[in-house]
C-alpha cells in the first residue's frame, strides 16, 4: 500500500504538500483501515475536497506523474522532454516527488526529481531499523548524470545498460531497471500499479462512443468482472437485468463492395414480464460513466492497486458515489488492500470518511496551492457531521468573496 506521498513545485503545487495514507493506532476506527505485516495502518480511501482551481487535481496529476513515471517514462522513446511544469512564480524549474510505499511486507522511499528537460536526481531505497538503505542513487553531476550508488541486491549493472540509460536520460532509472528485470529481484517492477481518469491536461472526459467500444471489449472478455459490475447495477436499479453484446455487419460507407463489423454493448431492462434492450448510448451520462468507473474499480481491486480519480461523483447521486466508496472500505470485497484517492465536490461524501481520509485543499495569496489533514484541525472529532460543518465554513477551503 502507500503509506505517504509529497510533491514540491509542480504546477500550482510550490511548497512541498505531502498525503498521508498511514494512520496511528488510536485512528484505526474500522474497516476502511487496515493493517500490514510490518505494523503499518494505512487507509484505503482518501479524498480531497475545497474550491475550483485551488489544486486539487493537481496533486491527482502529481501522483499519477510519479507512478506513470516509474513504470513507462522508458518506454516514452519519442520524446525527450519530460511532461514536468514547475509552478509559474518559482525560481527553480526542478519539480520533486517522493512516495513511500510498503510490498510484501518491507517497506520503501523513492525520491524523483525532474526538470522540464532532464532527469535531475533520484534515489530508490529499503527501509531498515533506522532510514533507509540505498538500493540506488543517480544525480546530475557538473553536468553529467552518474549512478553514484548501486547494491549488489540488484545484481550486475554491465556497462552496455549503463551507457543505453545515460543516453536516455529524460527518463527515469527505475523505468529503466524495470525494463531491464533488475527490479524483478524485488518484486518491483513498478511502484504501484494504477487506473486513473486525469493525464497530462488534467482531468479525462471520455466521449459517450468511447466508453461504448471500451467496455464492449472489456466486459466481452471478463466475464467475472460483468458479472460484479451487473450486480452492483442491479442492487441500485431495480430496472437493470444485466449486459448483452451485439454484434452486426454494415455496408462499408467508403467500399460497397465491403462490409464493415458494428458492435455495441446493450443494457437490459426488465419490468414485470416484460425486457427490452437499449445501447449503453442511448443510457443516462450517469449510466455510462458509473459503468466506466466500475471497470476501473474491479480492476484495481482485483489487483491491490490505486485508483486514482478526479471528481468521482461527476455524472453520478452522491448515494451511488457513496457506494463505490464502500467498494474499497469492505475487507470482503476489497480483500487486496486497494486504495482509492479521489477529489469531490459533494459534501455528503465526506460523511463515509474519517477525518484522517479528509484533505482540504486551498490557495494561499501567492497563488499557491496548500493541502492540510482534517485531522490536524483543532477540536474536529470523527463523530462531528463534517458535510454541514465544511458547507458553513468551518474548516475552510471554500469558495470566498462577496457573493458567499
Amino acid at each position: 500500500m502507500i503509506i505517504d506521498f509529497t510533491v514540491e513545485n509542480f504546477l500550482s503545487i510550490k511548497q512541498a504538500q505531502s498525503i498521508y495514507f498511514n494512520v496511528t493506532d488510536k485512528d484505526f476506527l474500522n474497516d476502511s483501515t487496515r493493517e500490514l505485516l510490518n505494523n503499518l495502518k494505512c487507509n484505503t480511501i482518501t479524498t480531497l475536497i475545497g474550491n475550483n482551481a485551488s489544486g486539487k487535481t493537481n496533486m491527482l496529476r502529481a501522483l499519477a506523474f510519479l507512478l506513470w513515471s516509474a513504470k513507462h517514462s522508458y518506454e516514452n522513446k519519442t520524446g525527450l522532454t519530460i511532461d514536468v511544469a514547475p509552478h509559474r512564480l518559482s525560481s527553480s524549474p526542478v519539480s520533486s516527488f517522493t512516495i513511500h510505499f510498503e510490498k510484501q511486507g518491507k517497506e520503501y522511499e523513492y525520491i524523483l526529481k525532474l526538470s522540464p528537460k532532464q532527469l535531475e536526481y533520484e534515489f530508490l531505497g529499503i527501509k531498515k531499523v533506522r532510514g533507509y538503505s540505498y538500493l540506488y542513487e543517480v544525480k546530475r553531476q557538473n553536468g553529467k548524470l552518474n549512478i553514484v550508488k548501486w547494491s549488489s541486491i540488484l545484481g550486475k549493472l554491465n556497462q552496455y545498460d549503463k551507457e543505453r540509460f545515460l543516453n536516455m536520460h529524460p527518463c527515469s532509472f527505475f523505468s529503466f531497471l524495470s525494463s531491464t528485470g533488475h527490479l524483478n529481484r524485488l518484486g518491483l517492477n513498478n511502484l504501484y500499479v494504477f487506473k486513473s481518469n486525469v493525464g497530462q491536461i488534467g482531468k479525462g472526459i471520455e466521449h459517450p462512443f468511447e466508453i461504448l467500444v471500451k467496455e464492449y471489449t472489456n466486459l466481452k472478455k471478463d466475464e467475472r468482472k460483468k458479472q460484479r459490475i451487473e450486480q452492483f447495477l442491479q442492487e441500485c436499479d431495480l430496472a437493470f437485468s444485466g449486459f448483452e453484446f451485439e454484434e452486426k455487419t454494415i455496408p462499408d460507407p467508403e467500399n460497397e463492395n465491403k462490409e464493415r463489423k458494428m458492435v455495441s454493448l446493450k443494457v437490459k431492462h426488465k419490468v414485470q414480464n416484460k425486457e427490452f434492450s437499449l445501447s449503453l448510448l442511448q443510457e443516462s451520462n450517469g449510466t455510462q460513466h458509473l459503468v466506466s468507473l466500475l471497470d476501473r474499480v474491479f480492476s484495481v481491486l482485483d489487483i491491490g492497486g490505486i485508483l486514482i480519480w478526479d471528481e468521482i461523483e461527476d455524472s453520478l447521486h452522491p448515494y451511488l458515489a457513496r457506494k463505490v466508496l464502500q467498494l474499497f472500505t469492505s475487507k470482503a470485497l476489497n480483500r487486496l488492500n486497494a486504495q482509492l484517492i479521489f477529489t469531490t465536490h459533494a459534501p455528503l461524501l465526506l460523511d463515509n470518511c474519517t477525518k484522517t481520509q479528509i484533505y482540504l485543499v486551498e490557495k494561499n495569496a501567492q497563488l499557491a496551492s496548500e493541502v492540510f489533514c482534517l485531522a490536524d484541525v483543532e477540536g474536529v472529532r470523527n463523530t462531528d457531521n463534517f458535510a454541514a460543518k465544511y458547507l458553513t465554513g468551518t474548516y475552510g477551503a471554500v469558495p470566498t468573496g462577496r457573493w458567499f
